[in-house]
């Protein structure tokens, strides 16, 4: 009897201790769930809208890792059975888990699978959509040390839809800033050098309607040199400057406009790999001491296998390039490039404008930080998502309204700063009729 009775105790004792254990088995899920709610949920409440690829993949993973550790749990304990009944052994324990634990992830992949399409986040698709060159000659040239630069030349790009502009790029491969007769040509004018990515660069737009052009014609008394170039970040700008410099050309004003979106640009992370493909960059990191170093390795991309067909794995792939982001400190990086781009100016006497070409956060904050630190700021930007700013549907780089904008901020900038002193065009931009134009009276959006 008393035999029975310890028996009995022994069985509700380990039935006691399995239930914890498949308890806690769950535990890891549902701290990877947890890590899918936005901040601030409790205070907003959470909204269909709110929920991106990242929760989805966590919510999604988080119940999965649940599942099959209480699965395994359950099915991998010792099990209690009636006297007589066949019990089975941990082999076969062992494959009836592994079965149900596969099944349940095969049914988690198609509901992520149906979620993320249904939001409308698709397996990758590589851009097709490539511009063509008039001639069907080459755009970019490789360049030891900015990975690539622009095809000396003019030359008619002609985009997906037909839509067409003209670009042209001097010996130097820089697009140009005046016409070839220009007098300002053969003069011995000061120069003020404009670093950029595409948007400084003119692209989608024609040559005389970049900004760089704009300015160069307020201001008569410099030559505007547009050192910007579709594709580039920060870090190209730092080359740049260090590499004309060394090559005794000496400006008496270098213009470095910034952008958040350079932040992975400057790492040449897997997000930017991700869209270069072929076309190389040099890329800069932050050692243990928090010291810049650049380098100019071959960084190659790695795709996951099947993200071109499945959802579910583009999320993990680019939850993985946010990660990346992060480990990389790409923001960091690019405050260590502009502080060396600073720098670099002070020790050749070149004054130096710190311009915030898009109105994102990571720009304006980029922009606070510099200006606390007494290096000229000023935020250029306009709202891109406003059609008379954009090139859409043909493309969705600047329009020529935007650049007419970003010159004459730039120029009243200046102006205030007393390089525009002595100019016979004093002009900034204004809205008529729904388009940009140039007149006198404009204040900066700084």
């Amino acid at each position: 009897m008393a035999l029975a009775e310890n028996a009995g105790q022994d069985r509700k004792d380990s039935g006691r201790s399995g239930r914890i254990l498949i308890a806690l088995s769950i535990v890891p899920g549902l701290v990877v769930m947890s890590r899918a709610l936005p901040q601030g949920w409790p205070q907003v409440g959470l909204t269909f809208g709110s929920i991106g690829s990242t929760q989805v993949i966590l919510l999604l993973g988080g119940l999965s890792i649940a599942g099959i550790g209480m699965f395994l749990c359950h099915s991998l304990l010792p099990q209690t059975r009636p006297a007589g009944a066949a019990k089975l052994g941990l082999p076969k324990r062992a494959l009836f888990a592994a079965t149900l634990c596969a099944i349940f992830a095969v049914l988690m992949f198609g509901v992520g699978e149906v979620a993320l399409r249904v939001t409308g986040q698709m397996p990758w698709q590589p851009s097709g959509q490539n511009p063509y060159v008039e001639g069907g000659g080459k755009a970019f040239l490789k360049h030891a040390t900015l990975g690539y630069t622009h095809v000396p030349g003019k030359m008619t790009f002609t985009l997906w839809d037909g839509y067409t502009f003209t670009v042209t790029h001097g010996p130097d491969t820089l697009r140009i800033t005046r016409p070839a007769d220009s007098p300002k040509n053969v003069s011995a004018l000061e120069e003020i050098w404009v670093f950029g990515c595409s948007f400084t660069h003119g692209w989608s737009v024609n040559d005389d309607e970049t900004y760089p052009w704009l300015l160069d014609e307020m201001l008569s008394n410099y030559r505007v040199v547009n050192f910007g170039v579709t594709g580039y970040g920060t870090l190209h700008s730092l080359i740049q400057l260090q590499e004309n410099l060394a090559n005794g050309r000496h400006p008496a004003l270098a213009v470095l406009a910034y952008a958040s979106f350079h932040d992975e640009r400057n790492t040449f992370q897997r997000s930017r790999r991700k869209v270069t493909g072929s076309l190389q960059q040099p890329h800069a990191r932050l050692n243990e001491n928090n010291e810049l170093v650049i380098s100019h390795d071959h960084l190659p991309y790695h795709e996951l296998p099947g993200m071109r067909h499945s959802a579910v794995l583009h999320a993990i792939e680019r939850y993985y390039n946010q990660r990346e982001t992060c480990a990389l400190r790409s923001f960091e990086v690019s405050k260590a490039i502009i502080a060396e781009f600073a720098e670099t100016c002070a020790e050749h006497g070149i004054k130096i404008v710190l311009a915030g070409i898009d109105d994102q956060p990571g720009t304006a904050e980029m922009l606070q930080h510099f200006a606390r630190k007494g290096i000229p700021t000023v935020d250029i930007s306009v709202d891109l998502s406003l059609s008379e700013y954009n090139n859409k549907p043909h493309d969705g780089h600047p329009s020529a309204a935007a650049h007419r904008q970003y010159a004459g901020k730039l120029y009243r900038f200046l102006d205030e700063s007393g390089f525009a002193a002595g100019c016979e065009h004093p002009i900034a931009p204004e809205k008529t009729a729904g388009r940009a134009t140039l007149t006198a009276d404009t204040r900066t959006g700084a």
